[in-house]
């Protein structure tokens, strides 16, 4: 199992535990471990990007994998997880120094588009949660367009501290730090969110070869659902795919205001691994 963005350990906050005792109940080995500089984990999670995390993800796979021979194994991955989990079945697919390669692969919320179009719609999605006046979100959205649009293009850190230090730009630069935070984002921050968007899941599901479930909670307001869907849909073959569109569910396929599983969340997780280790 490989967690979500940021400094994310082995139980990605309080979000696996409850999904592991649902898959031991029902006879499914599971491993999951700290994210690079996390927990017990050497390194740093800032200086990396989604293929060395899939690196990862498939070191972790072979190890588990090393401990029950014989046992169809599988790669799940939340969120940016979900990212990692594609273009780890697409390295094992292409390299063969990935021993025990994943027998299939399970995304949850994972997006199907790149990190800068899913950041724009989790900026609409937000900025009704920090002003209520109409001109003020335009202006927040036109700024965060502005920020996602530099990491997209690859802009060095000091292009960004340059805007945000114009005298024109002190009302945006007040707008987008409500967005993403209370401080602009530091240089390795923003290094970061370069890797990140130099990722393009395209050619990671085009790549897909083995069964691969992907699923989305109806109310996700962080990963667009409509748009990951048909990439999906459009770039795997009919044949390997499996789609779960749970209703009332969040980014975290919990129900609205509640810490509990929307209904059919994580069974549709289990009766698809126990299909394709069947």
């Amino acid at each position: 199992m490989y967690p979500g963005s940021g400094p994310s350990d082995r139980d990605n906050d309080i979000f696996f535990p409850p999904i592991r005792r649902r898959l031991l109940d029902a006879g499914i080995a599971v491993v999951s471990f700290d994210k690079r500089g996390v927990g017990n984990s050497g390194g740093s999670w800032l200086e990396i990007g989604i293929e060395e995390q899939a690196a990862d993800l498939l070191a972790g796979h072979a190890a588990a994998a090393a401990l029950v021979p014989g046992v169809p194994g599988g790669v799940f991955g939340h969120s940016q997880g979900g990212w990692v989990v594609l273009e780890a079945l697409r390295m094992s697919r292409d390299a063969a120094s990935f021993a025990g390669s994943p027998a299939f692969g399970v995304t949850s919320s994972g997006p199907g588009v790149t990190m800068a179009d899913q950041e724009r719609f989790a900026a609409v999605n937000s900025v009704t949660g920090i002003t209520a006046d109409r001109a003020d979100r335009e202006r927040a959205l036109g700024a965060a367009w502005t920020v996602i649009g530099m990491f997209e293009a690859g802009r060095a850190h000091p292009e960004l501290m340059a805007w945000a230090n114009e005298p024109g730009n002190t009302d945006d630069l007040e707008l987008v730090k409500r967005l993403y935070g209370d401080d602009l984002l530091d240089v390795r921050m923003w290094d970061h969110l370069v890797r990140l968007a130099g990722f393009d899941p395209i050619p990671a599901l085009e790549a897909i070869d083995v069964p691969l479930l992907a699923v989305f909670g109806s109310r996700d307001t962080v990963t667009p659902v409509e748009p990951s869907v048909a990439a999906f849909t459009a770039h795997v073959a009919a044949h390997r795919l499996q789609i779960a569109v749970i209703p009332d569910g969040n980014h975290r396929l919990q129900s609205a205001d509640s810490t509990e599983f929307a209904l059919g969340y994580p069974d549709v997780i289990i009766d698809f691994v126990t299909a394709v280790a069947a």
